[in-house]
């Protein structure tokens, strides 16, 4: 796991190395920790690749929330841990879509059930390469890319960044192989990427700038699933 700590308090990131080592040595898996004493190098010198970030929300030059803002812009994907000495402040992180937050001073225990968060963060979002069958042969899709995919006069669609895909074959077939891959159906014609729900509201599910109908049947079962992605349950 690569973790960025950023936070203008040395002590606090020498304690955060200690726990990583004594982390790795336990479980047997390698982490690294990069560390940035403040926002602004720290956006200045970020690339996508890190699996993890803490983040200090109260820092010099620039706050913790706006760099936050900032890097959502360039990941929007990375696993975001506030830490902060008030936790009042954490209630913030909803807006960046941060998993979770701490409040220093950070046991080991705490650590370590941070770190398990981030690790199931990850696994949801691992890429998964989606072999679609066409008219025309193979063409080879990964999950992020896909917003929805649709049935419609027998025939599939594939609403993706790459476009609409046509493919031959069944929506349940393609919904149980995609089960696990944060999809989810919201009726009988849809089968939604969980990870580019922008909202729902009067018995439609708003994804990609579309707005999709949610059956009744299909309600509860689709808000209890959206909000377990988000992380609300």
């Amino acid at each position: 796991m690569r973790i960025a700590l950023v936070d203008d308090d040395k002590n606090f990131a020498e304690e955060m190395r200690a726990f990583a080592q004594k982390y790795g040595k336990e479980t047997g898996k390698p982490m690294e920790i990069v560390y940035f004493p403040d926002g602004l190098s720290f956006l200045e010198r970020y690339r996508p690749g890190f699996d993890l970030v803490f983040l200090d929300i109260e820092m010099p030059y620039m706050s913790g929330l706006d760099v936050a803002k900032r890097l959502r812009e360039k990941d929007e994907v990375v696993a975001l841990i506030f830490t902060t000495n008030l936790s009042q402040y954490a209630i913030n992180g909803y807006e960046v879509n941060a998993i979770d937050y701490v409040v220093k001073p950070l046991s080991y225990y705490i650590f370590q059930s941070k770190i398990a968060k981030a690790e199931k963060h990850c696994e949801k979002y691992a890429e998964y390469d989606f072999c679609v069958s066409t008219r025309g042969g193979i063409e080879r899709l990964q999950t992020s890319s896909i917003y929805y995919i649709e049935v419609m006069n027998h025939s599939i669609f594939i609403h993706s960044q790459k476009g609409i895909v046509e493919m031959t074959g069944s929506l349940t077939k393609v919904e149980n192989e995609l089960k696990d891959h944060s999809f989810t159906r919201c009726n009988y014609c849809y089968l939604v990427n969980l990870r580019y729900v922008e909202g729902v509201y009067d018995g439609f599910v708003k994804i990609a700038g579309e707005s999709l109908p949610i059956s009744r049947s299909r309600k509860k079962g689709f808000l209890e699933e959206l909000l377990s992605y988000r992380g609300n349950l």
